[in-house]
């Protein structure tokens, strides 16, 4: 008994490993694998005391190598892992692989071995398999960790052949198998992995995304889960979002259904939440639309096949902003790519920069109809952004280059709003569209202590960080009753509203002052006097003027376009503003609005 113990025993260690490879301490016995009436698992036999017969025999083994025992599996095919990001044709299982399966795929009983027949076990499932559960794969494989397959580096440079000698290890076939990251005599890590799991120590072995290290994901100290204080984000690293086996979200491999909710893991209220809370924000009445094709949708932060920067379907989903592998705290969108305002790819290499509103310009530029609906509050040519930004514009809010109003009235007003800005200053697409709670600070949204911040939710319409009245009279009434500074809270948070409103001051304002008497700041007469106009009814397009086609001069500076209720004056065919050419030499209007006619004596000064 003692030497056929002994030649099984040795049998074990024949289990193929390629030469080189660091070798765990093995001891079977201390193992779930211990199938025999001393293992610790509740899987055993009820009388049978060989450790290793239920897997090997010295004689008449199938296969030979490495001396096999148990019944092969029942099944005729598996379900495998696909994924449009997978560079390798997967097959179905093979080598150490189809043998693991034997009795992990559920098929056959546990106990089924060639040379001793059926042995009877306790703790299995019906008809001596192993019970459902993360242990019984099932012949469904396609929330798995692919097996069976050789690694092709030259197609993903993100992924690499594992080192001579690692623990993680390739067949002798040059395949990945549950062999190379199980070592099933061993506990010397948890789940049988030949290697530690935490930081992501096995899975960097193959898998190099670029920018990983310093990323937020990789680095981060809160502790996770948060019911304790000594694992950390970066200690569990891959495996926050992703797990090897019965994954819910298969295509990836996450530990959700859906990409977000796999975000969302973290991004939710503490004390369950140890990130920037985004769940709540997603679900106010203003948001992107994370609920769109949540399922159905390939990531966009790949190497190959290269990010599709441009897709055809509307979907909005946290890796077209964010990439998982490359984000930090300071640099959330660090490793997307965008789409520059003149339409061309901005790509996103190590050291290499993509703006904010060139990631905003994938959905919002010139492809916009194929993700955005028609909306009456949107200018006539639609939602492109990428042209109402253009410098070639008349004038534009300054996304993507310095504005063309360099006054020094307007730097005035910025100054006593507290903005920060000036004249020459650039501002971001999140600096009007954003989490609410950043309308607590003047100026950019980034002034803000409160968060999350990102254009993720808002209680505003059109996901703004503040309120903006889209209101407009009709041709013989005012949209307000009276002034009201919440309507226009948002513009307040740049424009000093004092500028707006005081009559007798206009040093903030090129609005005025009366070329007729000089003592009327007319953005005050039309917001504050008896007008009470809406700042929409005259800059109708708040991002630039280069799609307005309701005034002439169309692209006209300052913003100026008119909303519908503003009505030409015969025979023009358009309502008009002019720069200079008014009774004064002043810029003017000819146009009839709140039952009121403007023609050219009515000018003002400075002009343009």
């Amino acid at each position: 008994m003692k030497r056929k113990a002994f030649l099984v025993l040795a049998a074990c260690a024949l289990w193929v490993v390629p030469a080189g490879v660091w070798a765990l301490p093995e001891d079977v016995t201390q193992t779930k694998h211990n199938l025999s009436v001393t293992g610790p698992g509740t899987i055993r036999a009820t009388t049978e005391q060989e450790v290793c017969v239920f897997c090997h025999t010295p004689h008449n083994a199938s296969p030979k190598v490495p001396l096999w025992n148990h019944a092969p599996s029942a099944a005729a095919s598996y379900t495998l892992y696909d994924s449009l990001t997978l560079d390798a044709a997967v097959g179905q299982p093979d080598g150490a692989s189809k043998l693991c399966l034997g009795c992990h795929d559920g098929t056959v009983a546990v106990g089924l071995t060639g040379s001793r027949g059926e042995i009877e076990m306790i703790g299995t499932g019906g008809g001596g398999i192993i019970p459902p559960g993360p242990s019984n794969l099932t012949t469904d494989l396609s929330d798995d960790h692919p097996i069976s397959f050789t690694p092709d580096p030259v197609r993903d440079p993100e992924t690499r052949l594992p080192p001579s000698g690692d623990p993680v290890h390739l067949d002798e076939n040059g395949k990945v198998q549950c062999t190379s990251c199980h070592n099933p005599h061993t506990i010397a890590n948890p789940m049988f992995l030949v290697e530690d799991s935490s930081r992501g120590k096995l899975c960097v072995t193959c898998h190099m995304k670029t920018g990983w290290v310093g990323s937020a994901h990789e680095a981060s100290a809160a502790f996770y889960p948060t019911d304790q204080s000594v694992s950390t984000v970066a200690d569990v690293s891959c495996l926050g979002c992703h797990t090897s086996h019965a994954a819910p979200g298969a295509r990836r491999l996450l530990r959700a259904i859906s990409e977000d909710e796999a975000c969302y893991e973290c991004h939710q209220p503490a004390p369950i939440g140890v990130g920037p809370d985004i769940r709540t924000q997603s679900l106010k009445i203003s948001r992107h639309p994370f609920d769109a094709m949540a399922t159905d949708h390939e990531p966009v932060n790949t190497v190959n096949p290269a990010e599709p920067v441009l897709l055809d379907r509307k979907h909005v989903v946290c890796s077209d902003c964010h990439n998982p592998h490359r984000a930090t705290p300071e640099k959330p969108l660090e490793g997307v790519r965008g789409i520059g305002i003149d339409g061309s790819v901005v790509q996103n290499n190590l050291g290499s920069t993509v703006e904010e509103y060139q990631v905003c310009l994938r959905c919002h530029g010139e492809t916009f109809d194929r993700f955005i609906a028609p909306a009456p509050v949107r200018p006539p040519g639609g939602s492109n952004k990428s042209r109402e930004f253009s410098p070639g514009s008349g004038s534009f809010h300054p996304v993507a280059e310095m504005g063309r109003n360099q006054s020094i009235r307007l730097n005035t007003q910025l100054a006593r709003a507290s903005s920060g800005l000036t004249t020459i200053s650039r501002i971001k697409c999140s600096d009007c569209h954003n989490n609410d709670f950043t309308s607590d600070a003047q100026g950019p949204a980034s002034n803000s202590q409160s968060g999350p911040k990102g254009p993720h939710g808002s209680v505003n319409e059109r996901l703004l960080r503040a309120s903006y009245s889209t209101a407009v009279g009709t041709l013989s009434s005012a949209p307000f009753a009276t002034f009201n500074e919440s309507n226009f809270a948002l513009c307040f948070l740049c424009h000093d509203v004092r500028s707006f409103t005081s009559q007798t001051d206009f040093t903030g304002t090129n609005f005025g002052p009366d070329a007729k008497d000089g003592q009327k700041n007319l953005h005050a007469l039309h917001l504050a006097g008896n007008d009470h106009a809406s700042c929409h009814e005259c800059h109708y397009n708040v991002h630039g003027t280069a799609e307005t086609s309701t005034t002439e001069p169309p692209n006209a500076p300052h913003l100026i376009s008119f909303s519908p209720n503003v009505q030409p004056l015969a025979p023009n065919p358009l309502p008009i503003w002019r720069p200079v050419g008014g009774v004064n030499q002043g810029a003017y209007c000819q146009v009839s609005c709140h039952g009121e006619e403007h023609t050219t004596d009515k000018d003002y000064l400075p002009g343009g």
